[in-house]
């Protein structure tokens, strides 16, 4: 991927988790859309995708594409955490938990200066949630009002 590519996946990337945060899902998805059929063949921008399905409720959905990019980019970071956080919103604790545990393992395996050990923070936070949650305690995923009213 060239300089001004990398940029532009970062930017897109980033437009779309703002539109997430405002609540704006049907739009990060018609994004989501362009942004795959742009950079077919990076792991963030599927791991992004399930994490929109999982802001609307959509678990399933979430963990179909996310089980597929874990197969695909079996030691990306951002698919096997995104996949172990649609598991736990599932109340699919177990799985969870485990495949949390597998990444965060990999993640502590590599030395400070890989790139992916960025993500070790975010895989022990997540793991320590799986550990300390009960089912009836697992949050429901947020639905947006501004989809909602849009309907």
């Amino acid at each position: 991927m060239t300089h001004e590519e990398s940029i532009m996946l970062s930017t897109e990337l980033k437009r779309i988790y703002l539109l997430m945060e405002h609540g704006e899902l049907a739009l990060a998805r018609e994004h989501m859309q362009k942004v795959e059929e742009l950079f077919p063949d990076e792991p963030l921008v599927f791991a992004l995708k399930g994490s929109i399905e999982i802001a609307a409720g959509e678990l399933d959905a979430s963990l179909v594409i996310l089980r597929a990019a874990a197969r695909r980019w079996p030691e990306d970071p951002s698919v096997q955490i995104y996949l172990a956080e649609a598991y736990l919103f599932s109340r699919k604790l177990s799985q969870a938990k485990r495949k949390v545990r597998g990444i965060r393992t990999y993640l502590e395996s590599l030395s400070e200066e890989h790139p992916q050990y960025s993500w070790l923070n975010m895989a022990r936070e997540l793991e320590q949630l799986c550990i300390s949650l009960e089912p009836a305690q697992i949050p429901q995923p947020v639905v947006s009002t501004a989809d909602e009213r849009a309907s």
